[in-house]
């Protein structure tokens, strides 16, 4: 029995080592009722191709060409023309657990807008699986899990309902799409689930490893959406601004440490001169941002601790 379509929206670009698993572990799904969206983003190589040949096997299969637009412009596409009830995300190099959408689904009820699985990490030579903090939330009490751990920030292991995303979208031309997306659609939820089954499973490549350019891009781009989501944040969620102000004091003043560039540390500078009077409106914010560094008398060296798995994402 149905329980509502599924649209999976695959952006594609150049995989074709890797795509026809991906797309063999959709299509095994043990839930069928799917609208399987493809993304060709104006690869170079066989990928565009691939996707032709299960659009002709399996009806349920729709293909996009486009040209190269990057990442959030293809997950765009893909939800212009979604037409499920839930809507789900894959990357084209990944693979998912042939009950994934079933387990996901047994979870969703009519108060529950979103379910969350763990994940498992694929490298070469071996996988692990990762935890996260499980069970019920409010979308306040996540939105706060996603300051804890940055699992909770992906959209690939998520299954949403439908009207959580509508005028919902990723941003164009960033190295990082999904932290923009993913706060907007669970603040429009009111409960979200998270079991700890590991289902998905998310390929790290060797060649996803970011050059010197792409980091300080991810910095730039980090920036950026910390003073976005802070503004959604007080503007929406105000009782847990305080919570949010030590998360991006803490970022802050640790950020900067492999990065060299003395462009983006100019940027990261006028950011903090920016944010520091919003940030810390008291004597005891601006305490919390002394000890901190943001307001030392020198220049500050800012540090980043950015995790291999975030710098492995983006290609």
């Amino acid at each position: 029995m149905s329980l509502g379509k599924i649209s999976v929206i695959i952006p594609v670009y150049n995989v074709e080592k890797y795509l026809s698993e991906c797309l063999d572990s959709v299509l095994a799904q043990t839930y069928d009722d799917l609208e399987i969206i493809l993304i060709d983003d104006g690869a170079t190589d066989n990928s565009g191709k691939i996707c032709d040949s299960y659009a002709m096997k399996d009806r349920r299969v729709n293909v996009i060409h486009q040209s190269n637009a990057g990442a959030g412009a293809a997950k765009n596409a893909g939800l212009d023309i979604a037409t499920g009830d839930y809507i789900a995300f894959a990357d084209s190099d990944d693979i998912l657990c042939h009950n994934m959408y079933d387990r996901l689904l047994k979870e969703m009820t009519d108060s529950v807008d979103l379910v969350q699985c763990c994940f498992s990490k694929i490298y070469k030579n071996g996988s692990v699986d990762t935890k996260t903090i499980c069970g019920k939330f409010t979308a306040d009490e996540f939105l706060c899990n996603l300051l804890l751990d940055w699992k909770n920030n992906v959209f690939w292991n998520k299954l949403f309902k439908a009207d959580l995303v509508n005028g919902v979208r990723f941003p164009v031309g960033r190295t990082i799409d999904d932290e923009f997306f993913t706060y907007k659609a669970i603040g429009n939820s009111s409960r979200i689930v998270v079991i700890e089954d590991c289902l998905y499973k998310y390929r790290i490549r060797q060649s996803s490893v970011m050059n010197d350019g792409k980091k300080n891009r991810l910095v730039i781009d980090r920036l950026d959406y910390l003073g976005e989501r802070y503004d959604y944040i007080c503007a929406n969620y105000p009782k847990i601004k305080g919570r949010f102000k030590e998360h991006m004091t803490t970022y802050l003043a640790i950020l900067g440490k492999e990065n060299k560039d003395a462009a983006v540390q100019g940027q990261i500078d006028s950011y903090v001169k920016e944010y520091r009077l919003k940030l810390y409106e008291n004597s005891f914010d601006k305490l919390i941002c002394k000890v901190k560094g943001l307001f030392a008398t020198q220049q500050p060296n800012y540090n980043i601790d950015m995790a291999d798995d975030n710098l492995q994402s983006f290609e």
